[in-house]
């Protein structure tokens, strides 16, 4: 039994059985893959019609609300135009009969007659108006005539080289006093037709300008008599000179 059994392990080759369970692997794995790609088409089909009943779906629904609304709205909108239209025209229609017994032609007429005579009332009164100022601005100008007369122009001063003044004495300034300032200031000197000095300014100055100012301020403290010519005293115009000395 021994002897049998070996000869038998012998006779079996193990190349033989690693093909053999390969092949069986092989033939395993071919009926998975073809179970895969059996249901892969399927799949793919469902997919497909559901996306394409969402399209169809959701296209033609929002359409068909805007139409139902826009001639719900163009129906309203004709509506209240109609009405606003139709309102005025009823008392329109009652206020006629009322208006057609009156005879419009017969009192035209007459009011166009009333109306002719009334353009040369305003015209009269235009006329009266522009009459008015006239006369009002004769009297102005009358009034103001007198007045030119009464009023001569005023005479320019005339120059008197020897004048009939009083100059009152200038006042010595200390401080010209302690520097030891001296001199002659020569100063003109304006009237009115009274004699009153309205007018003063420096000619001739002394070189100190402390004493020019005393001498215009004396000059205008002044008084002089009045230029008589014909019997009527006219302004003056003079120059009258100003001395500091230092002896007094």
């Amino acid at each position: 039994m021994n002897g049998a059994r070996g000869a038998l392990h012998d006779r079996v080759d193990p190349g033989g059985v690693r093909i053999a369970l390969a092949i069986a692997a092989t033939c395993v794995l071919h009926v998975g893959v073809l179970i895969l790609l059996a249901r892969e088409p399927a799949v793919r089909g469902v997919t497909v019609q559901r996306r394409v009943m969402v399209a169809t779906l959701i296209a033609p629904a929002p359409a068909v609300p805007t139409a139902a609304a826009a001639a719900a709205n163009s129906r309203a909108a004709s509506h209240a135009t109609h009405r606003t239209v139709s309102a005025p025209r009823s008392p329109v229609s009652s206020k006629l009969p009322t208006i057609q017994p009156a005879a419009p032609d017969r009192t035209r007429p007459p009011a166009r007659d009333a109306a002719a005579p009334s353009p040369p009332v305003p015209s009269a009164t235009a006329s009266e108006r522009s009459v008015t100022p006239h006369d009002d601005a004769h009297p102005d100008t009358r009034q103001a005539r007198p007045e030119s007369q009464t009023s001569p122009a005023p005479a320019t001063p005339r120059f008197v080289a020897h004048p009939d003044c009083a100059l009152a004495t200038p006042g010595y300034p200390p401080q010209s006093l302690r520097t030891g300032e001296h001199g002659t200031v020569l100063v003109e000197l304006v009237t009115d037709a009274a004699g009153r000095v309205v007018a003063a300014r420096v000619v001739t100055g002394s070189g100190f300008p402390r004493l020019d100012a005393a001498a215009r301020d004396a000059v205008l403290e002044s008084r002089c008599a009045a230029q008589v010519e014909n019997g009527t005293p006219l302004p003056m115009r003079a120059r009258v000179p100003i001395t500091f000395t230092l002896d007094e």
